[in-house]
């Protein structure tokens, strides 16, 4: 059996997607080695693989309600630093006796990644949580890119860069080299989406593997899990801001009073270390500091969400309607995509009142043309082939052919 190097940048959003990859690949008698954020040691450990462990120097998201380029590009250029300094010396140095067949990364990692690889002559597997990039499309990097950056973001581009170049000097590759060295996908990429969300999806050919997103066949079924309420006739209502801006107390407050009569069951994660009892809510508001949402969503008849790639590929997988309220520039593109394809709507930051957003839950429930998408939309990702399909690629990739 192979032996397989993961990679990921430490957000939920990114590791979450590989976690029941890992299990399918140890279940298969293949071995994991994940170099991670300490952070994130025992959920990994927890599917089976092995730990190689470091402490990421990156920043956390601003709680606030818009973030610009400049907060997401100061976390990328962390993300390059933190390769660069840390994780490359570090994995050269734990994995050299035990070389991996096939390392996996996602883009925030892939300095580190593709420098083993180049040393050591090993294959490697881009991850996209969410959006893919080719030649024909990519959501960041060009005057073509989806989502555009100001001058503060390229200054923080900038520091990132910096970094990248000088790990890549000190090991042998030049500046001309860069373009394909830092390139935005490889050869081989493995995509936890469907294609018919990725923009461009036809312009992507078998070097990518659209599998959809990877959850368990059980998720939602333990005998602890998230418990529906007993009437049948109350309609669930989840709302999450993710994992990572999780300073939000004031939005959460206003949000439970635009809900406090009875129509909606009201179901709040608010981010870890978060406080719910601090909000004082009435009967038909829950708030969790976490919950996992697939336990949620199968029951759910809407989902408000920050947009993040966790929170939108388990909506669509479910075939659960959504109402956006982004934060980010990634975000924003994901909204806007979710709304050209009718699985969603929109709410602006600068538009977000109780009222507002009230209005936008009531009407989306009440659009049967959205939940007749959603429903299409979530029999394309369960039919996608989640992590037994990956699993059998990434077998593919390592015995030398391409993806089916």
């Amino acid at each position: 059996m192979s032996h397989l190097a993961i990679f990921v940048v430490p957000g939920y959003g990114h590791v979450g997607p590989t976690i029941e990859l890992t299990r399918e690949l140890v279940g298969r008698g293949h071995r994991v080695t994940y170099v991670i954020d300490e952070g994130y040691a025992d959920v990994v450990a927890e599917a089976g693989a092995r730990t190689v462990t470091y402490r990421s120097i990156r920043g956390q998201l601003p709680g606030q309600k818009s973030l610009e380029g400049a907060h997401m590009a100061s976390l990328f250029a962390d993300f390059i630093q933190d390769g660069a300094e840390t994780v490359l010396p570090l994995a050269e140095s734990a994995l050299a006796d035990d070389r991996p067949d096939l390392i996996l990364y996602d883009f925030g990692s892939f300095p580190s990644a593709r420098m083993l690889s180049r040393k050591w002559s090993v294959p490697t597997v881009q991850l996209f949580p969410q959006i893919a990039s080719n030649e024909h499309f990519s959501l960041f990097g060009g005057p073509d890119a989806a989502i555009q950056t100001d001058e503060s973001a390229m200054a923080e581009f900038g520091r990132g860069y910096a970094a990248l170049l000088a790990m890549a000097n000190a090991n042998g590759v030049t500046e001309a080299d860069m373009p394909v060295f830092a390139a935005g996908f490889d050869e081989r990429n493995l995509v936890f989406l469907t294609r018919a969300f990725q923009p461009k999806g036809e312009t992507f050919d078998e070097r990518f593997a659209f599998v959809g997103p990877c959850f368990a066949a059980d998720a939602g079924k333990a005998d602890d899990a998230w418990q529906p309420p007993s009437s049948s006739d109350a309609k669930v209502l989840l709302a999450s801001m993710g994992t990572e801006s999780n300073e939000q107390a004031e939005f959460f407050r206003s949000f439970s009073d635009s809900f406090k009569d009875d129509e909606w069951h009201v179901v709040m994660t608010l981010g870890k270390g978060a406080d719910p009892a601090a909000l004082g809510l009435a009967d038909h508001i829950e708030a969790h500091s976490f919950l996992p949402h697939p336990q949620v969503l199968p029951h759910a008849s809407v989902l408000v969400t920050h947009g993040g790639p966790g929170s939108v590929t388990e909506a669509l997988h479910y075939g659960t309607p959504m109402v956006v309220v982004p934060q980010t520039p990634e975000t924003r593109f994901n909204a806007q995509r979710l709304t050209e394809l009718g699985l969603g709507t929109t709410v602006l930051p600068e538009d977000l009142t109780g009222d507002t957003l009230r209005a936008a839950v009531d009407k989306l429930a009440a659009d049967t043309q959205v939940r007749e998408n959603v429903a299409r939309v979530g029999q394309e990702s369960r039919e996608a082939g989640g992590a037994v399909r990956a699993a059998d690629v990434l077998e593919g990739w390592i015995a030398g052919s391409p993806a089916k």
